[in-house]
């Protein structure tokens, strides 16, 4: 393999810096850049499907919560997820009408519900993965949307039963909560399981727990099932962690470094660059920090009905 070479890595990027011609094209691709693009677009679920052949994008759950990060593999990765997929999927096993898999990722829960005789239907609003499915489950009936915004008054009480496998976490609660009491049939059973922030001061994605067991209840819902999984997730952020901290921090560190030694031009232009790409590094390292995250999270399986 032949020596990277920072003058030819750098020189295109800097004849644009200094071109008022692309200044002007980066800020037309800029201007409306929503937030929400990640809902849409999301390369990094796409990345961890293609290194995780699972089809779940999940933490998984691990039947040894002790397993030490340096000891998991891929492999134990793959299981966690079906494991995690069996556990979500035992909620609905006496649901015999449609279910919606709201949030249905590259279709492992999708696979494993219609293995067992259920017709599902897929909802995401990510067009890669709409993409996906289309390829791989060709008869799959698919829906690209976000649950709030998805036709409600058009599924009126077409579902037995909604999952929102680590998908609730994205959602606007209150439109959320209109929406299923729409689109669920009326004894149809609602199932979610993911994380939620135990204090309102902790920053990051998930529901506020104490406040969305408020809220719920405020609108006719009560929780049948609850089973705190928050352990037996734990090796999945715990294995993440180790090779931010191991690997992807230090190998931006000696980027940065190499890049300033031998070209210090160049390293003065991309130094602010480099600052916040860290700063995003080291905020994404500590979201899955696994000591924080037991403290400060809890991960919930939960199956929901309206109170009758």
């Amino acid at each position: 393999m032949g020596k990277v070479s920072f003058k030819n890595v750098m020189r295109p990027a800097i004849r644009r810096l200094v071109n008022p011609k692309h200044l002007w094209r980066a800020s037309r691709l800029n201007k409306g850049h929503s937030k929400e693009y990640r809902k849409y677009a999301d390369t990094r679920l796409k990345l961890l499907a293609q290194i995780l052949p699972s089809g779940f994008l999940n933490y998984g759950y691990h039947e040894d919560p002790d397993v030490r990060p340096e000891e998991l593999s891929l492999e134990d990765l793959r299981r966690a997820h079906e494991r995690y997929g069996e556990l979500v999927a035992g909620e609905v096993i006496d649901i015999e009408g449609p279910i919606l898999d709201a949030g249905c990722g590259m279709g492992g829960l999708l696979r494993m519900l219609r293995a067992r005789g259920h017709t599902v239907v897929g909802l995401t609003p990510d067009r890669y993965q709409i993409q996906f499915l289309r390829e791989t489950l060709p008869d799959q009936k698919l829906i690209q949307s976000t649950f709030e915004d998805m036709d409600a008054v058009g599924s009126a009480g077409a579902y037995d039963a909604v999952i929102h496998s680590e998908s609730l976490q994205y959602l606007n609660l209150d439109a959320a909560l209109k929406v299923m009491d729409t689109v669920l049939a009326p004894r149809g059973r609602w199932v979610a399981c993911d994380w939620f922030r135990l204090d309102p001061e902790t920053k990051g994605a998930g529901h506020v727990w104490p406040e969305f067991c408020e809220k719920i209840k405020g609108a006719g819902w009560r929780i049948i099932t609850e089973r705190d999984i928050t352990k037996h997730a734990l090796p999945t952020p715990a294995f993440l962690h180790m090779w931010s901290t191991k690997l992807g921090l230090p190998l931006l560190e000696l980027l940065e470094s190499d890049l300033e030694r031998k070209r210090p031009g160049a390293h003065y232009l991309m130094s602010e660059s480099f600052s916040n790409l860290r700063e995003s590094c080291t905020r994404a390292t500590d979201d899955v920090d696994p000591s924080s995250f037991l403290s400060s999270r809890k991960y919930v399986l939960l199956g929901m009905e309206r109170v009758r």
